[in-house]
């Protein structure tokens, strides 16, 4: 779970599946679960390819890392961007569902209920 809706109590994560009106797919959730590393994780990961914390990766997909070594991993994560890189594409997708619902929810109670939802999520105090 993202470490900024951990930190303030949330006990979920909302991912779109809906193809239709948002892209989505069943297989997000599929690789959510398989995946156990946020997207902030990943991409610190894949633009430094630091391969003392791709271990440490790894053993997060094990469930065998220490407390120490996720202190560490976060702060590699802090260090190369993560955090923003994730933020950004927050907005994007944010702005790419905004852009579909303007051009294809016809319905006005509809295209009022998706923008306030999208809107809730992006602007929420994380």
């Amino acid at each position: 779970m993202p470490l900024g809706y951990e930190r303030n109590g949330a006990a979920a994560v909302s991912i779109l599946t809906d193809e239709r009106y948002f892209g989505g797919s069943d297989d997000f959730v599929c690789a959510a679960r398989q995946s156990g590393l946020t997207l902030p994780v990943l991409y610190a990961l894949n633009s430094t390819n630091d391969e003392a914390m791709i271990s440490l990766a790894k053993k997060v997909k094990e469930r065998s890392i220490k407390s120490e070594e996720i202190a560490e991993l976060v702060q590699f994560t802090l260090a190369h961007g993560g955090i923003e890189y994730a933020e950004k594409a927050m907005i994007d997708y944010h702005e790419r569902c905004m852009d579909y619902i303007r051009k294809h929810v016809t319905d006005p109670c509809l295209k009022d209920a998706f923008t306030a939802y999208l809107d809730f999520v992006i602007q929420r105090n994380i």
